[in-house]
């Protein structure tokens, strides 16, 4: 369920962020960028329990590099598989 990436993408753009970059499930990538269409939704590799993988946190860390700001968790599974990323 994208949820929690929606809300915090709203915040995010509420508060003033500019160029909104959304890093989420391949699966739901497609529904976040329809509900927050000025961002840049991008579908990263996920568990078949439908988190995110930790191969996702690769190309995770690519497009914060240039971000001056970042918001991590909303939404994250307790699986434990990103905790060692």
């Amino acid at each position: 369920m994208p949820g929690a990436a929606i809300l915090a993408a709203t915040a995010a753009l509420r508060a003033g962020a500019g160029k909104l970059q959304i890093v989420t499930c391949q699966s739901v990538a497609r529904h976040v960028a329809a509900a927050v269409p000025e961002s840049l939704a991008m579908g990263v590799d996920e568990t078949p329990d439908g988190a995110i993988a930790s191969s996702g946190s690769d190309q995770t860390r690519k497009l914060a590099k240039g971000a001056d700001a970042g918001v991590l968790g909303p939404g994250f599974s307790p699986d434990g598989e990103c905790d060692a990323s």
